[in-house]
């Protein structure tokens, strides 16, 4: 029950474009039923016109659901894995005094947690090749980025040469051994934090392919709050004569599945570097922005509101 209990925000998130496109379409349906919207048509008001009462809404939820996805959803989704994996499944979760060494390296951490894939009170040690250390770093914690790199906050280095001891600058980064195995997924990580960690990756040359994709569909996950309830409400408010109520189910769920298969397919090209991280977030919501403003001009057209083009 608590684990359920976790993932509810993440449920809901998944669930508010949906529930808005649904409540648009069955709006407009009941306008049908009643008679409404031929009423509101033979009095002249266009579509558009019907359609931004009821978007009004929407774009108030879009707000609230940016805050949701960047605040809420992410350590929802870092509780619910924590529950699962340690008192579900029994996996073991935070270690303490934790060291590992490979040829020329000896690392310790006071305290790690795999699953949120922190770590503090890091050393670092290089060794010469009788396994005496040249060289100090210290961190008060660290990060998991993935591929077992750690980012190092707070680093300080020593290293000890022939004229003693002397601080240089550290290393922001740093590759932990097998002991230091851990998971790190991006949907816990907030906008903010994935800025951060795009920036840390990108400065010391490593790839931040998969968090800037993250970051990306974060970002365009509101406006679809919005443009898919619009989308529908063009199509179903297109006439007289007007849809019935089984239809604009069918329609909603048809938009409904375009977007999901876009949406997916764009992030996995992302997640492959295919296309870039921008385009793998907005890619699906740009294209049904597309077709919203195409809809918009066309009705403008027939209305007379804008020219045809010749």
């Amino acid at each position: 029950m608590r684990f359920y209990a976790a993932r509810m925000p993440l449920l809901v998130s998944r669930v508010v474009p949906i529930t808005l496109l649904v409540a648009a379409a069955l709006t407009v349906s009941l306008f049908g039923v009643t008679g409404e919207l031929i009423g509101m048509r033979a009095c002249g008001i266009s579509a558009i016109r019907i359609a931004i009462p009821i978007l009004v809404p929407c774009v108030v939820v879009a707000v609230g659901y940016r805050e949701a996805i960047d605040r809420l959803v992410p350590h929802a989704i870092a509780r619910a894995t924590q529950i699962k994996r340690v008192e579900i499944k029994a996996q073991e979760t935070e270690r303490l005094s934790v060291w590992s060494r490979d040829r020329d390296h000896l690392y310790q951490a006071d305290r790690i947690d795999p699953l949120a894939g922190v770590a503090q009170g890091i050393t670092i040690y290089e060794l010469n090749a009788i396994g005496l250390p040249t060289s100090r770093t210290d961190a008060e914690a660290a990060r998991h980025l993935g591929e077992g790199t750690w980012n190092l906050r707070s680093p300080r280095r020593i290293e000890v040469g022939p004229d003693g001891v002397r601080r240089v600058d550290p290393l922001a980064l740093a590759r932990f051994g097998d002991e230091f195995a851990t998971e790190r997924d991006g949907a816990e990580l907030s906008i903010a934090e994935l800025r951060d960690e795009i920036e840390g990756l990108q400065v010391r040359g490593f790839d931040a392919t998969a968090y800037r994709v993250d970051l990306q569909s974060k970002l365009a996950a509101p406006l679809a709050c919005l443009v898919l309830p619009a989308l529908a409400l063009l199509f179903t408010t297109g006439g007289p004569p007007f849809r019935t109520p089984a239809q604009i189910l069918l329609i909603s769920v048809a938009l409904l599945f375009v977007h999901f298969v876009l949406s997916a397919f764009f992030v996995s090209l992302g997640y492959r570097g295919a296309v870039p991280a921008f385009a793998a977030g907005w890619g699906a919501t740009a294209a049904f922005a597309a077709a919203l403003t195409g809809l918009v001009l066309e009705r403008m057209r027939r209305s007379g509101t804008i020219p045809r083009p010749r």
